[in-house]
């Protein structure tokens, strides 16, 4: 039946893919940057960076390639794999979307 060129769900695509985005998260004197990995629902009408966390399910958020910086002097404090963020402690949230790795 795929063979079929009436085959009405042959012009259906279910979108579904998967996301990096390039997080930057301010929390009381730190900037916090890393790479937050998400799944794309087809159902979700949710693609821009922003609409994605601002919908974001759930109140901590695993971030990859962490590197940890000084508001004052923007000194870098800390390099980590991962880290678990708080968002409810996060005083700004920003997201790019990256090219994966």
């Amino acid at each position: 039946m795929n063979d079929n060129p009436r085959d009405p769900r042959k012009g259906i695509a279910i979108d579904t893919s998967n996301i990096i985005l390039g997080i930057s998260a301010y929390t009381a004197n730190l900037k916090i940057t890393g790479q937050l990995h998400l799944n794309v629902s087809a159902r979700s009408s949710d693609r821009r960076p922003s609409d994605l966390i601002h919908n974001f399910p759930g109140q901590r958020m695993t971030l990859s390639k962490v590197k940890i910086y000084s508001i004052q002097n923007s000194k870098l404090l800390e390099e980590t794999p991962f880290i678990v963020l708080n968002i409810e402690t996060v005083d700004i949230l920003w997201a790019e979307e990256i090219a994966g790795d």
